[in-house]
């Protein structure tokens, strides 16, 4: 196997990538002291998998990493790479035969990580070490004979001379495998050991084994009987459960059923009490219109029977008067036969008791009139009746009309006896009447005054006695 190429990486003082072909021929380095001529052996046997920080001239395998210059920053890894010829395929392991070179690259990162490729797939150090036993190269191989080597070799000890002619013979690579076999053998050898004596302790507790396998298969026994039991209890379970269901499901339908029903009924028993309390709000309302009507008949009713008592003390009182008229009447008839003869007027016809009595007032005045002056038709006036007539119309006032129709009748009835014992008989004609005293003749007018004021006084105070009480 011969080299052909080197490319380096981030190792030592190669910061930048640095390939080195190895051509045909001998190839080499020069340059002055420092300038790296060394790292370039270093960094082939750190590729080759030199596990020794010393062997490399360094103190840890960090150092190998380049760590900076004033112009140029450190870096985080350091990387080679060799590419052989496989002139000698033979001598490879199968799996490498076939190709025409062959790679090898190894990376350690600053973290503590190393990494070997071959060919670009990762593997491991003993697969680098399988590749190159016999071929004379290697970390300890005679191919690398750096300064000082041969000076090693011969003062090194007979066993390290040794070896370095079985690599040199090529049957380092024979040596690895038997002491791998032998390896392999002492470990089948121990395992066998360990294996009888396994065997040796379980055939001391191969009785109680036996005993524990057959309470185990007597357990399997139960188990499957337990299970089997189970199983049909839990089948009559589920049938039971689901004759349960199906009788439940059954019992869910006539209560909904009934449910329905009752929802219905309810529904209807609902809508009755609607109608119940609409025809109770109807009869409640009517019942408050026949009160309230019955309550303004009442009222009615009471204002009538006062109305028609206050009519009837009206009549009497107007029936009073009409005989005191008639009285007074013939009176004045008797003086003025008796004051002598002259023309006589025919005497006037008492008239029946209207039913709107005329006011004294308005028969003073006619009484008074001179016979020679120009007559009137006498002023309408309103008679107590009357005003007590107007007053009882509407159905809220009869307590106020009361006691002024009676006051009023009383004070008319009270007034009249006062005029006839108080004015003179008067002759029946105009003549007599003219010659009569001044005094005789303002009597009949001065009556009517006095009987006015107090006929006011008492209808006022009437008028607020049935405020007052109202």
């Amino acid at each position: 196997m011969r080299i052909r190429r080197l490319d380096i990486v981030g190792f030592k003082s190669f910061m930048d990538k640095t390939v080195v072909a190895f051509d045909d021929g001998v190839t080499g380095v020069v340059g002055p002291n420092g300038c790296g001529k060394s790292n370039v052996a270093d960094s082939i046997r750190w590729v080759l998998g030199e596990q020794s920080a010393r062997q490399l001239r360094g103190r840890s395998m960090e150092d190998v990493i380049f760590n900076g210059s004033e112009s140029k920053p450190p870096l985080s890894m350091a990387e080679v790479i060799l590419t052989f010829e496989n002139d000698r395929p033979s001598e490879l392991p199968p799996q490498f035969q076939g190709y025409s070179e062959i790679t090898v690259g190894r990376r350690l990162f600053r973290t503590g990580e190393s990494e070997y490729l071959i060919n670009g797939v990762q593997a491991r150090l003993l697969d680098v070490s399988d590749i190159f036993l016999g071929s004379g190269v290697g970390r300890t191989a005679y191919s690398i004979i750096e300064q000082g080597r041969i000076g090693q070799i011969v003062s090194a000890r007979p066993e390290d001379r040794r070896a370095i002619i079985e690599e040199a013979a090529g049957i380092t690579k024979y040596k690895k495998r038997r002491e791998a076999a032998e390896r392999k053998m002492d470990a089948t050898v121990q395992n066998l050991t360990r294996v009888a004596d396994i065997v040796q302790e379980l055939g001391k507790q191969l009785e109680a084994l036996n005993r524990q396998a057959r309470k185990a298969e007597k357990y399997k026994a139960l188990r499957a009987q337990i299970r089997e039991l189970e199983l049909r209890s839990a089948a009559a379970r589920y049938l039971e459960i689901t004759a349960t269901r199906r009788a439940a499901e059954e019992r869910q339908a006539a209560l909904r059923s009934e449910e329905v029903e009752l929802v219905a009924r309810v529904a209807e028993l609902d809508a009755a009490l609607e109608q119940d309390r609409a025809r109770l709000s109807e009869g409640e309302a009517l019942l408050a219109a026949l009160s309230a009507r019955e309550h303004e008949l009442a009222s009615q009713l009471r204002v009538s029977e006062v109305s028609q008592e206050a009519a009837a003390r009206e009549v009497e009182q107007i029936a009073e008067r009409t005989r005191a008229q008639a009285g007074e009447v013939e009176g004045l008839k008797i003086q003025a036969e008796a004051l002598g003869p002259g023309p006589r007027r025919p005497p006037p016809t008492p008239r029946s008791p209207p039913t709107r009595a005329s006011s004294p007032r308005s028969s003073g005045s006619a009484r008074t009139s001179a016979p020679g002056s120009r007559r009137t038709a006498p002023r309408p006036t309103t008679s107590p009746a009357a005003r007590h007539t107007s007053m009882v119309r509407g159905p809220g006032t009869w307590r106020r009309s009361a006691r002024p129709a009676s006051s009023s009748s009383a004070s008319t009835s009270s007034a009249a006896p006062r005029r006839s014992s108080s004015s003179e008989p008067a002759p029946s004609s105009s003549r007599t009447r003219r010659s009569s005293s001044p005094s005789a003749r303002s009597s009949p007018r001065s009556a009517p005054a006095s009987r006015r004021s107090s006929r006011s006084s008492a209808t006022t105070r009437a008028t607020a006695a049935a405020c007052a009480a109202s």
